[in-house]
């Protein structure tokens, strides 16, 4: 099972990005389903990887539809968006 992590697009300072991201991972279904009864964007909706990335993360051929694809590009996401659906779900701890 991949792990899950947090790409910045750039650094901030006095900011630790690291997360585990095999917790993250081992608990994407249970997360899903706690998002969506938020109403809020589940994580996974997050995820974006560049062509190379795609290619070292899944078995040969099954990327390829996203790989050969022109229109295919890595995607970046508004921190407040992210923060919004993290923020939702620690609520519930």
């Amino acid at each position: 099972m991949p792990s899950l992590y947090i790409v910045l697009e750039r650094e901030i300072s006095n900011t630790d990005s690291y997360v585990n991201g095999s917790s993250l991972s081992k608990n994407s279904k249970v997360l899903e389903s706690m998002a969506k009864k938020l109403e809020v964007t589940t994580l996974m909706s997050f995820f974006s990887a560049t062509r190379d990335e795609l290619a070292s993360l899944v078995d040969e051929g099954a990327v390829d539809a996203a790989i050969n694809n022109p229109t295919f590009d890595e995607k970046w996401f508004a921190a407040e968006d992210g923060l919004r659906a993290v923020h939702a779900l620690l609520s519930l701890r």
